[in-house]
């Protein structure tokens, strides 16, 4: 529907960059389950319980670029509000979990009642620590009436106990993650650049303490490396073999947990020899490992042309913008969880969509700019010839 409305935009020349990419990333798929050796039905629908095959990425392709055709400024908006809405009936269906009165009979096979609709309490405290950030981005406006923004505060902190009671650690760390780029985009839209600078530095340093710390290396080893992240190293490590021994088409849609036995070290054979898994709790190393070279640079690509996107919305913004930091936001603490987290579906398609809203206002709102840029520079011209 949204294709068939705006049929033209397609062949616009700013969406050929995005087009180019999606299309590439969606192409490579036909090869990877053709030739990569695995189940072609396997790879067509993905393993059982997680169903992020080809089918699944081929449809996130199409839902961010459909995303991208159809965002303006007020489609953001409503979008972020919507977003939040969808968290707000989030967290008062987790409370009546936490209080064991669900209605639905699901069985429950984790530590926490709290799984809200995604089945797993840790995807839920990866969407509640979305939500929270959403939530803070929304109360930096300050048009907005006082009460407003106290709600939205008390959202968050809603959604701060959502997560402690889901037991899950994904969302604090998305959460902290997401408001700590809330107040970088701030600061840069403020024209505090050398504050920014200093805060996305020292950010920048304590991310890679902590993935040091991941992989047993640096001072925050002994605290992070013991702890339950030990098994992401394992599992990453597979799937960089399975990179390098398969590169071109990999090892298929979804078919890290075939090969995950016979690509493991013999350290984490001899030190857990019954651990088994069907993911690398890496999104970035899932789809390397699936499709090889080629399909993670596609992903990449991707990944930065939304980077590149937000600093140019946030170049030439003339004051703060609390919606689209809000979505950057959010979309950061996403890749948080991606980075540590299984490529669960309900997570992933706001990953993609956010990706879609991100690219697509920077495309769709460049005149608005573009013309009070222009209208500035005749007022300045203006003025320039009055004075001289």
């Amino acid at each position: 529907g949204i294709w068939v409305t705006r049929i033209r935009q397609l062949f616009m020349g700013e969406y050929q960059r995005v087009i180019t990419l999606i299309s590439v990333f969606a192409f490579l798929l036909i090869p990877i389950v053709l030739f990569s050796g695995s189940g072609i039905w396997l790879q067509i629908y993905g393993t059982y319980g997680r169903n992020t095959g080809a089918l699944t990425y081929f449809a996130l392709s199409l839902l961010l670029l459909s995303t991208v055709i159809a965002t303006n400024s007020q489609f953001l908006k409503r979008f972020v509000q919507n977003l939040l809405v969808l968290g707000v009936l989030l967290i008062f269906y987790g409370q009546i979990q936490n209080q064991g009165l669900d209605p639905f009979p699901f069985q429950n096979a984790y530590g926490s009642n709290v799984f809200g609709t995604l089945g797993n309490p840790n995807f839920m405290s990866a969407f509640m620590g979305i939500t929270g950030v959403v939530a803070v981005g929304l109360s930096l406006n300050r048009s907005l009436k006082i009460w407003s923004r106290l709600g939205f505060i008390l959202v968050s902190l809603a959604t701060l106990v959502i997560i402690l009671e889901t037991n899950s650690v994904q969302g604090f760390l998305n959460f902290a993650i997401g408001v700590t780029s809330l107040v970088i985009i701030w600061l840069f839209m403020k024209h505090k650049t050398r504050v920014a600078y200093l805060l996305t530095c020292i950010s920048g340093v304590g991310g890679g303490l902590v993935f040091l710390g991941i992989i047993n290396i640096g001072p925050l080893a002994s605290y992070l490396y013991k702890s339950s992240l030990q098994a992401r190293g394992f599992y990453w490590r597979a799937a960089l073999d399975m990179l390098l021994n398969q590169p071109i088409f990999g090892v298929g849609m979804d078919g890290y947990g075939e090969w995950y036995r016979r690509s493991r070290t013999l350290e984490d054979t001899l030190i857990n020899p019954g651990i088994n898994t069907d993911t690398a709790h890496n999104v970035f190393l899932d789809i390397a490992a699936g499709g090889g070279f080629p399909l993670i640079i596609a992903y990449l690509c991707i990944f930065i042309l939304v980077v590149i996107s937000i600093v140019k919305v946030i170049k030439r913004s003339r004051e703060f913008d609390s919606v689209f930091a809000a979505t950057v936001g959010a979309w950061i603490a996403y890749q948080t969880q991606s980075f540590i987290s299984i490529n669960a579906i309900g997570l992933a398609i706001w990953g993609w969509i956010l990706s879609g809203l991100i690219i697509g206002y920077e495309i769709n709102t460049r005149e608005q700019f573009e013309g009070l840029g222009s209208n500035e520079n005749k007022r300045d011209r203006k003025n320039t010839k009055q004075n001289g």
